[in-house]
């Protein structure tokens, strides 16, 4: 086996034929909004892009298209962006090194967000203060790296500072410390190294997140949760592209210390994509949590790298948490392609639990892309919905919900829901635009009685029934429209203001919240409160 092993990685090697720059693009929405009509659209059906995957991989990408054209805006340079110090605030990193054999970026993040909330009085005012520093390049033409750290004061929503408080997280970021009288005080690090011997494989080792989908969210895999230790390859061939990741979570089970460590429990992950002809998409999902008592009893079969493998071990209702899930997408039109998933949970009861609903638990996505939408250049359409029965994504092993540091990894409401969202975006040089619209219905827990919407209750105590929308009958809407001005498409630093409502209705009453922000951010990241 370890000659094999050598053969192999002898073989790749030899196969470099210098593709250069294997970094990964920041999974930022506002930012894949400038590549996605490119990826979707491109003329030449021996490069197939499988866009599901994500995040999306530059080098990958400039076997399709000119990415880095695209990414910096195609902007026209003034006679200032011509200047020394024009080119350092418009268009370039702040540190930025070139050479046949090494590249080097170094740029500032940030996060200066002001907010007030309309409905309330002037006490209310909500702020993010967050500074950092990423460095990425090149070494030769196969190895990337990346690294960035994030520190982060901030002031947050009700809805979001319950959420800390039931919790011990904050949303899409990790443990926290208090700051002040009524504020969070957090950090992010991420960071990887990436070796892509040859188009057909890469090897990353990191830590951040990742993303399986063609949509706004994603009931396989999404970037809902916290940053987790990850090593992940890619092969692929033709029409074809296979995606293996390994990965260290921490589980949901919370102390009445707040500093206390987590416990650890392991993810595996598998998809294999193929591209029919130049129109569909489709992709097979396998996920499994591997809970960390369990683990030792198994071994280190989690890292086995055949698709389907945990499903045959552990079946869907075993206490190792295993979900399948279909993942497509198809061009209809030249610049419309519908897109949608289907996720399989438990089918029956699990093991060694009376308690759980006979029937089975899963979610459907359907969505529609439209791109050049009304014949408007830059102007992009997408409409979503989003459904899940309860109790999916729980476990009859309490901690081994599919999650990850008291965070769904799926979609952020957990289960027993659905939704519908609505994005316009526009873009005009360096000025976009947004709209988005959002309605999601589902049914609360009660303080005795998981109805399974909470997926860290679980299967315990489940009611012997299953219906949709079981429970205490709750809904969220949201309406929100910002604008933006790109200040440095380098790093994607933009200026940022906008309006968000949000109403949430329980109990025959509704609390709105209405507030106006400006904001200058690098928005290299996706943060959603948007549950």
């Amino acid at each position: 086996m370890k000659k094999w092993a050598w053969k192999l990685l002898f073989l790749l090697g030899n196969l470099s034929v210098g593709y250069s720059q294997p970094l990964s693009i920041p999974y930022n929405h506002q930012l894949y909004y400038r590549t996605e009509e490119s990826l979707n659209y491109i003329s030449d059906p021996n490069k197939d892009f499988h866009t599901a995957i994500r995040p999306y991989n530059l080098a990958e990408m400039n076997r399709s298209f000119n990415a880095d054209s695209v990414l910096r805006g195609q902007f026209k340079v003034s006679k200032f962006g011509k200047t020394f110090i024009g080119r350092k605030l418009l268009h370039k990193h702040t540190i930025q090194l070139d050479s046949a054999n090494f590249t080097l970026a170094v740029s500032p993040l940030v996060n200066l967000e002001y907010g007030k909330d309309l409905m309330k009085d002037s006490a209310n005012v909500y702020t993010t203060n967050t500074r950092g520093l990423m460095v990425q390049g090149t070494i030769g033409k196969t190895v990337a790296f990346y690294a960035s750290y994030l520190e982060t004061q901030s002031k947050l929503f009700p809805y979001v500072a319950d959420y800390v408080t039931a919790y011990q997280v904050v949303p899409n970021f990790g443990r926290y410390k208090p700051f002040k009288k009524d504020g969070y005080d957090y950090g992010l690090a991420a960071g990887y190294v990436t070796w892509m011997p040859s188009k057909h494989f890469s090897m990353q080792f990191g830590n951040d997140k990742n993303f399986i989908g063609d949509g706004y969210r994603s009931l396989l895999l999404s970037d809902n949760s916290f940053n987790y230790p990850f090593l992940k390859m890619t092969a692929g061939f033709k029409n074809i592209k296979y995606f293996v990741l390994m990965a260290q979570l921490q589980d949901g089970v919370t102390y009445a210390d707040p500093q206390q460590p987590f416990q650890k429990k392991f993810l595996s992950v598998h998809y294999l994509s193929y591209s029919l002809g130049k129109r569909i998409q489709i992709g097979l999902f396998e996920g499994t949590n591997w809970h960390g008592k369990s683990l030792q009893k198994t071994s280190y079969n989690f890292a086995n790298p055949i698709i389907l493998s945990s499903w045959a071990q552990n079946g869907l209702a075993g206490l190792n948490n295993t979900n399948l899930g279909l993942n497509l997408k198809v061009k209809v039109f030249k610049r419309t392609h519908v897109y949608g998933q289907f996720l399989l949970d438990d089918i029956g009861g699990a093991k060694k639990l009376d308690t759980i609903p006979s029937s089975a638990k899963y979610g459907i996505q359907g969505g529609m892309k439209m791109y050049n939408f009304a014949s408007v250049k830059n102007f992009f359409w997408q409409v979503e919905f989003n459904q899940v029965s309860p109790y999916t994504y729980s476990s009859p092993l309490k901690g081994n919900e599919w999650s990850h540091y008291n965070q769904a990894l799926a979609h952020p409401v957990g289960a027993n829901f659905r939704e519908v969202l609505s994005f316009l975006s526009y873009r005009y040089g360096r000025v976009w635009a947004e709209a988005k619209g959002m309605y999601i219905q589902y049914g609360r827990d009660s303080a005795s009685v998981s109805y399974g919407r909470n997926i860290f209750n679980g299967d315990q105590g489940a009611t012997t029934g299953k219906a949709w929308f079981q429970g205490q009958n709750a809904s969220v809407a949201y309406a929100d429209f910002k604008v933006g001005f790109i200040i440095n498409p380098s790093f994607n630093l933009n200026l940022v203001a906008g309006i968000s409502n949000r109403w949430e209705t329980f109990g025959g009453q509704t609390n709105h919240i209405q507030f106006v922000f400006v904001g200058i951010k690098t928005l290299l990241y996706n943060i959603n409160h948007d549950f």
